[in-house]
């Protein structure tokens, strides 16, 4: 995947984000780095929460991957 120059393409406007932005995001996720990190960020998360219960708030800043693999690791959680 080529380079993106944020700075330039955050210019465009709001929309970029879900474009070009998104796209770009989107596709680093198919990346095995990318994807070894966010198994490692979610693992952690696990190690470190507390069993029984807790909340965990999505703030909607990439693809929801973190956010999947936390969910089928604390079922008692809530996630919004």
């Amino acid at each position: 995947m080529s380079p993106i120059d944020f700075d330039k393409t955050l210019a465009d406007g709001l929309g970029a984000y879900n474009r070009k932005v998104g796209q770009w995001w989107v596709g680093q996720t198919r990346n095995k780095a990318h994807g070894a990190a966010y198994k490692n960020i979610a693992s952690h998360v696990v190690r470190c929460a507390p069993k029984k219960s807790g909340l965990l708030v999505d703030y909607a800043c990439g693809t929801g991957l973190i956010m999947k693999q936390l969910v089928k690791a604390l079922p008692t959680w809530t996630f919004l």
